[in-house]
C-alpha cells in the first residue's frame, strides 16, 4: 500500500521537504556572507538545513500546481504561503523565548517586525522561480531514481533530520534557561539600591557575569546567536545599553 501525502507517495514529498531545506540554507548563508562578508550557517539545525524553506516551498509546488499556467497567481500564492508560514514562525519563537529571532520593524509596511511587505515580494518572487525553472528539474531526477533507492534515501534523510531535530530543541531549551539567567541577573542588579558606589560596583558585576556567561555558552548557543543577532540585541542589548549608560553617567558625577 502505496501512503500519500500533499498528493504524492509519502518518499517523495519527504524527498522533496529535504531538498529544499537544504536549497533554502545554501540561499540563507550566501545572503549573510553578502551582507557580513564571511560565512555563517544560518539555520536553526546543526546540518545544513532551513525547514521553513522545505516545507513552504514543498506547499508552494503542490498546493499552486492548478495554477501552472498563470504566473501571476503563482507568484501571488508564493507570496501568501510563505508569508503565512514566516509571521507564524516568528511568532511561535517569540513566545518561546520573549524575543524576536528576526526584526522587519525598521522596514516599511511590516507587521509587528515579524513580516514585511519588501520580504514578502521578494520570498513570491523566489517561490515563483522556485515552481516554474527548478521544480521540474528536482522532480524528474527524483522519478529517475529507482524507487527503492528513493524510499531508502527519504527514510535515511528523515532520521538523520529526526534526530537533529531532537538535538537542536534540546539545545533551544538550554539557551532559553541560559538567557533566563541573563535576565535574571540583570533584573537584580538593575533593582539593586544602595549608594551609588554599591550601585556601580553590583552593575559592573553584572556585566562581568554576562561576559562570563557568554564564553561559557555551547558552540550551538554561539552559532545561533551570531547567525540571528537581531534575536541577541532585541533580547538583552537595550538592558546592557542602559546599565552601560548609567555606570558612565556614575563617572562623570
Amino acid at each position: 500500500m502505496e501512503y500519500i501525502l500533499w498528493d504524492r507517495p509519502v518518499y517523495i514529498t519527504v524527498i522533496l521537504i529535504l531538498i529544499y531545506s537544504f536549497l533554502g540554507w545554501v540561499g540563507e548563508v550566501l545572503y549573510a556572507y553578502y551582507r557580513r562578508g564571511h560565512f555563517v550557517n544560518r539555520g536553526f539545525l546543526y546540518g545544513p538545513l532551513c525547514p521553513i524553506y522545505g516545507v513552504s516551498i514543498t506547499a508552494i509546488v503542490t498546493a499552486l500546481e492548478p495554477l501552472a499556467q498563470n504566473v501571476f497567481m503563482i507568484f501571488m500564492g508564493s507570496v501568501v504561503i510563505t508569508t503565512l508560514a514566516e509571521y507564524i514562525t516568528s511568532s511561535i519563537l517569540e513566545k518561546f523565548f520573549d524575543s524576536k529571532w528576526w526584526d522587519y520593524s525598521n522596514k516599511k509596511f511590516n507587521l509587528k517586525g515579524r513580516i514585511c511587505l519588501s520580504f514578502s515580494l521578494l520570498w513570491g518572487l523566489a517561490g515563483t522561480i522556485m515552481y516554474k525553472l527548478v521544480h521540474p528539474k528536482v522532480l524528474s531526477i527524483i522519478y529517475a531514481l529507482p524507487e527503492s533507492a528513493a524510499i531508502n534515501m527519504a527514510y535515511i534523510g528523515l532520521a538523520i533530520f529526526t534526530a537533529d531535530m531532537a538535538f537542536t530543541l534540546v539545545s533551544l531549551a538550554g539557551l532559553r534557561s541560559h538567557m533566563m539567567r541573563f535576565q535574571d541577573i540583570a533584573q537584580r542588579a538593575k533593582s539593586f539600591t544602595g549608594s551609588k558606589f554599591e550601585r556601580i560596583v553590583k552593575i559592573k558585576e553584572f556585566l562581568e557575569s554576562y561576559a562570563d556567561l557568554e564564553i561559557k555558552l555551547r558552540f550551538n548557543h554561539r552559532r545561533l546567536l551570531e547567525s540571528f543577532p537581531d534575536f541577541k540585541k532585541n533580547r538583552f542589548g537595550k538592558l546592557i545599553k542602559e546599565l552601560k549608560n548609567e555606570i558612565d553617567r556614575f563617572r562623570e558625577n
